[in-house]
């Protein structure tokens, strides 16, 4: 799996759900372009309709480590982010992009390595001709993004955590990584699963 390094977070999205279930909050839509891990603190963003200025704008304005998510009010048709945008982001050293939209250029995007979640796929080009919104909070699917939430982004799907409950997360989440490297020793050990976590596999009387 290709990953871009985050000095806030290695931890994959299924132990972030499961150590902290009460603090992330599941971006439904995005999906990785490619098998691709991210990590960061979010910069939001949002476009007008088929116009990606405010992503351009974005992309410069990003501090190292940043996780671009941009609003694209979900076209499919037009691509906001392509395979030039991907190295520009690159060379200033962003983390990745989510996009609530369309994205162009997937084969040479994933040659390079840059983790892009999306909506879908489309050869179209948008014009820019509008500044659309950067770095305030926006609302995607009814989760608010707000600039410096915590973005979990991997194969299973995209994750955020309010960046004031990111503390309180990340000490949730090294108690659950210790219990499962503690359930494999065991199971390397010998023991079952069900033993391990204490199923019960008797069929109950009807």
């Amino acid at each position: 799996m290709k990953r871009n390094s985050s000095p806030r977070s290695t931890y994959s999205t299924a132990l972030v759900a499961q150590g902290a279930p009460g603090l992330a909050r599941l971006l439904r839509g995005p999906t990785a372009l490619f098998a691709c891990y991210t990590a960061g603190a979010a910069l939001p963003c949002r476009c007008a309709p088929g116009d990606n200025l405010a992503l351009h704008r974005a992309i410069v304005q990003a501090p190292p480590g940043t996780v671009i998510v941009c609003e694209a009010r979900g076209d499919k048709k037009v691509a906001s982010f392509g395979e030039l945008m991907a190295l520009e982001c690159l060379r200033r050293r962003i983390a990745g992009v989510v996009i609530y939209g369309a994205v162009r250029d997937a084969v040479t995007i994933e040659r390079i390595g840059f983790p892009v979640f999306c909506m879908s796929l489309s050869p179209l080009s948008p014009v820019k001709t509008r500044a659309g919104v950067v770095g305030k909070p926006i609302t995607v699917g009814g989760v608010r993004i707000a600039p410096g939430d915590q973005i979990i982004a991997d194969r299973d799907g995209v994750l955020l955590v309010p960046v004031a409950r990111w503390p309180d997360a990340v000490a949730a989440i090294a108690h659950a990584e210790a219990r499962e490297r503690d359930t494999r020793r065991r199971m390397l050990a010998g023991e079952s699963l069900s033993e391990i976590i204490g199923l019960s596999l008797e069929e109950s009387p009807e």
